[in-house]
């Protein structure tokens, strides 16, 4: 019975400490650009949120390492077969992270309207008995 409950404990603690963003999680084309927000998440030892932006010239990735916060970490660009990766901590990756963290935002806020108009679409002529 001790054992139970100190598991149970132990499982309710490690859900509140348990920030995710599956809620963004999306892969759709939207206008010119392929959308898509992957989180990869193994509890306790890995979360990664990843939004890649394809506009058929260029990749970028904007990668929020930490996981736990939407705050990314580091910009990664890929065009004409060359990949380019922009860091916090140094003159030339502060001011791109910088932009890039303003995108990342623009970008989550268009997922979840996209997200939130499909629910609705998705529910609406369902009558309530």
């Amino acid at each position: 019975m001790r054992r139970g409950l100190e598991l149970l404990v132990l499982a309710s603690a490690l859900g509140a400490c348990d920030q995710r963003y599956d809620c963004y999680n999306f892969r759709k084309e939207v206008g010119d650009e392929i959308i898509n927000f992957h989180e990869a998440y193994i509890p306790l030892l890995y979360h990664v949120n990843t939004l890649t932006i394809d506009d058929g010239e260029k990749v970028i990735h904007y990668v929020d390492s930490e996981g736990s916060d939407l705050q990314i970490d580091y910009v990664e660009v890929r065009k004409s077969g060359k990949t380019t990766t922009y860091s916090k901590g140094n003159s030339v990756g502060e001011p791109v992270v910088s932009q890039g963290q303003k995108r990342f935002q623009s970008y989550l806020k268009i997922i979840k309207e996209k997200r939130v108009a499909e629910g609705l679409a998705d529910i609406s002529g369902v009558h309530i008995l």
